[in-house]
């Protein structure tokens, strides 16, 4: 059984990569040694982008720091692993205790000086605080709290159990393998270069534009730049350097223009200042508007322009994108070259994505701030909620960018209608003919 099993893996890897050399040889030399140094070169080109504009040389607040990661003296937080849940302790009726529920445990060190070490660490629950947080688990990764308390200097630790107290990244990461693995299956080569747009795309946000935004610099330029910047990068790895690049680039590019346009247009109409500090929105609006953070300042109207145009990209891009190939093929294997007859297939087929990329977008803005709508619901009128500043831009965010994802279609499809070359498809069709 196992060399049955062992003789199908062979065959499929053998016949996988017949067919690529089969590909490949189709393809030819020259076009193959284009396209890898095309890639190549876009990809360094890249890097080098994202090295010389990138800037993290902002300056943290660190009062701020202070106040959300040191709590009643205790010092940072200390990565441990659990190596055994040791007792869970109730306090009698009689005791009147701060806590209902005292969990002990021993940790085991994994950062800092006392790597290494295995220390006992409580964990206490009340009638509030056990609907809250967790109770700890033998074989987690957390992040405790140290505190030297006493006249000794012997180090107590604490673990609250709280949102930060775990280590997330165990679970990410195998859903990224999950998805690198997936994309190399389904896609092949082209989930590779999948793989390194989207890699770059993170990034250039992560080091380019988010860190020119703390630094005060002009959000609305940075965004324009970093989305034209994913935007190439993404269409040259994806499709490579041809007419369907440059029809798919021209028409992201103009549905981007006009979804910047529209957005500012839109927040001049709504009154949107960006500031949310009053409808407790998120932390990081009110900690910035506060005055201990003389170090921060934010244009938040330009972050609101800066956070549509980046929810709009993705669905604009996927829509330019597919609607550019689909019209390639749809010429290519058409007798008629007409103009007209390629902006009519470019309608018929964006009709079939419309219902459900406008569906995606608003469902992905919904869903982002899902507990924010819960919360203002349950502690908030329907009428504060009408006023509320934060549901009128979320709401405007979802439908600028249908409204740029919809008129992408026709302005893609003229696009693809003047720069897909007629003449020599003429002549292809004469020759046959022929």
């Amino acid at each position: 059984m196992e060399n049955k099993n062992r003789g199908k893996i062979k065959k499929f890897f053998h016949s996988y990569f017949a067919s690529k050399k089969e590909e490949i040889r189709n393809y030819g030399k020259v076009n193959l040694i284009k396209r890898i140094c095309t890639i190549v070169a876009t990809t360094i080109i890249a890097i080098l982008f994202i090295v010389l504009i990138s800037d993290v040389g902002f300056q943290r607040n660190d009062y701020t720091i202070m106040a959300n990661e040191v709590r009643n003296g205790f010092t940072r937080m200390v990565k441990a692993r659990v190596e055994s849940v040791d007792e869970v302790y109730y306090p009698d009726e009689e005791e009147h205790l701060s806590y209902t529920v005292r969990i002990t445990f021993s940790a085991k060190i994994l950062k800092g000086e006392e790597k290494g070490q295995v220390v006992s660490v409580n964990q206490y629950f009340n009638d509030f605080t056990k609907n809250l947080y967790r109770e700890v688990k033998k074989g987690q990764t957390i992040y405790m709290f140290r505190e030297a308390a006493n006249e000794d200097d012997i180090p107590t630790y604490y673990f609250s159990g709280d949102s930060i107290s775990y280590n997330h990244w165990g679970g990410i990461i195998a859903l990224i393998i999950i998805l690198v693995i997936l994309l190399l299956i389904v896609s092949k080569s082209k989930g590779l270069l999948t793989i390194i747009s989207l890699t770059l795309t993170i990034l250039v946000i992560v080091y380019v534009m988010l860190p020119s935004i703390l630094l005060g610099r002009n959000i609305y330029v940075f965004t324009i730049i970093c989305s034209v910047f994913v935007i190439a990068v993404t269409f040259i790895l994806v499709v490579g350097i041809n007419k369907k690049c440059l029809c798919a680039s021209l028409g992201c590019f103009s549905g981007l223009v006009l979804s910047g346009l529209l957005t500012v247009l839109t927040l001049s109409i709504i009154h949107a200042t960006g500031y949310y500090v009053q409808e407790s929105a998120h932390d990081v609006i009110e900690l910035s508007q506060t005055y201990y953070n003389i170090n921060i300042v934010l244009d938040f109207k330009g972050f609101v322009f800066a956070a549509t145009i980046i929810g709009a990209l993705g669905a604009v891009m996927d829509v330019s994108l597919s609607l550019s190939s689909a019209l390639k093929e749809v010429y290519d294997n058409s007798k008629e070259t007409s103009v007209l007859h390629t902006i009519k297939s470019g309608f018929v087929i964006g009709k079939d994505m419309i219902g459900t990329m406008v569906n995606t977008l608003v469902l992905a803005y919904v869903a982002s701030d899902l507990a924010f709508v819960l919360c203002l619901m349950a502690h908030h009128s329907n009428e504060f909620i009408l006023r509320s500043e934060y549901i009128a831009v979320a709401i405007a965010q979802a439908l600028v960018g249908s409204i740029a994802m919809v008129l992408t279609i026709p302005l893609t499809s003229i696009i693809c209608a003047i720069i897909y070359n007629k003449k020599d498809k003429k002549e292809n069709i004469s020759m046959e003919e022929e």
